[in-house]
């Protein structure tokens, strides 16, 4: 298919490990004039057709740093090739709908390819997150989401994910960023409080030694997004080169606006998106009603020094 765009846009990544708040804050960015959201490109499944594997490590056998810098030219460019928008979960007529219709990947893309006022892709990504210093270096404005890790862990056991947290580390030993044998308890990717807690500390720790990058990446606490969320948007819009209207403040008040009618506080189903479901006050919180107190415990084994290392850069 022939590429509709010959002069490459602005791009804004934001990415933080999964469960973070990348989904809304990436959507809060995208609100900006001239601004279209692309919606995690580096998905295995969905996403561009030369990745099968979950978050990719430049400098890893698997992935050259030169494949990074295709990437982000080919994103600039919104010029990617990519997979059928189907999960391996889709079955029946939802897999046949998707492979007409596309992913949330595939839709997002094509809305950035036919918007002839674009300038801006706010690229939302998770899986970017152990690129995200590469990212910045090229001088794409990063923004990463910080969530508690007890709260991450809570989503994950909610919703039954676990990742390959060994093979991450291996790849990142290959590309020269060796984490330290965890003091705490072992990692394990099969279960979904040790996943999401051991990925979560693995992550912060490289993204503290990438500190000195500055204005053009900044970690964001996710408890001031939701208690200041105007004041917080507006300093990432800032960063992000956005910009900031009226218009923006009302669409961000809206959306933050606490009502009784937006429900209670602890997510049930299994849906990784329940914007509308609960209370956006108790978005950091419910993992106290989801972890149990051996649960919670593990997580502090692994996550909770970096945690409090992390807060630190918050100021």
């Amino acid at each position: 298919m022939k590429a509709l765009w010959r002069r490459p846009v602005d791009v804004v990544l934001v990415t933080g490990t999964p469960r973070s708040g990348t989904t809304v804050v990436g959507d809060m960015l995208a609100q900006a004039k001239g601004a279209q959201y692309l919606y995690e490109p580096l998905n295995r499944w969905v996403g561009v057709k030369h990745l099968d594997h979950d978050f990719p490590v430049p400098g890893s056998t698997v992935f050259h740093p030169t494949q990074l810098s295709e990437l982000l030219e080919r994103i600039r460019r919104v010029d990617l090739s990519l997979k059928p928008g189907v999960f391996p979960h889709d079955t029946g007529w939802r897999r046949v709908g998707k492979r007409v219709v596309g992913s949330r990947t595939t839709m997002s893309y094509r809305r950035c390819r036919v918007d002839p006022m674009l300038r801006t892709v706010i690229w939302k990504d998770p899986f970017a997150l152990f690129m995200a210093g590469e990212v910045a270096q090229a001088g794409i404005p990063v923004i990463v989401t910080v969530r508690n890790p007890w709260a991450v862990a809570a989503s994950f056991k909610r919703l039954g994910w676990g990742f390959d947290v060994a093979d991450v580390r291996r790849r990142l030993h290959e590309a020269g960023r060796d984490t330290p044998d965890h003091p705490g308890l072992p990692i394990d990717g099969r279960d979904p409080i040790r996943s999401a807690a051991g990925l979560w500390d693995m992550a912060h720790r490289l993204l503290l030694d990438d500190e000195h990058l500055g204005s053009r990446m900044v970690l964001v606490d996710l408890d001031q997004v939701v208690a200041r969320p105007l004041d917080t948007y507006e300093g990432l819009y800032r960063v992000a080169g956005l910009p900031w209207t009226e218009d923006v403040a009302k669409d961000i008040e809206d959306r933050y606006r606490q009502d009784g009618s937006q429900g209670g506080g602890t997510p049930t189903s299994t849906k990784a998106h329940e914007w509308k479901a609960r209370d956006v006050s108790q978005v950091n919180l419910y993992w106290k009603d989801l972890l149990t107190e051996d649960e919670a415990a593990e997580v502090t084994a692994l996550a909770g020094p970096t945690w409090e290392r992390t807060q630190e850069s918050f100021g």
